[in-house]
């Protein structure tokens, strides 16, 4: 059997955890963000698809140039 102990560990550091994270969204639905960073929230989807791209054409050896697979 559970300890009542253990489950409510559980059960508290899951609650904790969820908050963290819920934290910036909250946030910023009511304080909304800079410029700056909304603009480069623009940028980084297409930033992401290049670097996946690139690290699956492109290998490298320690000591050696990247060459093209």
């Amino acid at each position: 059997m559970v300890s009542k102990y253990l489950l409510l560990a559980v059960i508290f550091s899951g609650l904790v955890t969820w908050i963290l994270r819920m934290i910036p969204f909250i946030l910023v639905k009511y304080k909304g963000l800079p410029a700056i960073v909304e603009r480069f929230l623009k940028f980084l989807p297409v930033s992401i698809i290049f670097a996946l791209i690139l690290s699956s054409v492109v290998t490298g050896k320690v000591g050696s140039l990247p060459q093209i697979k």
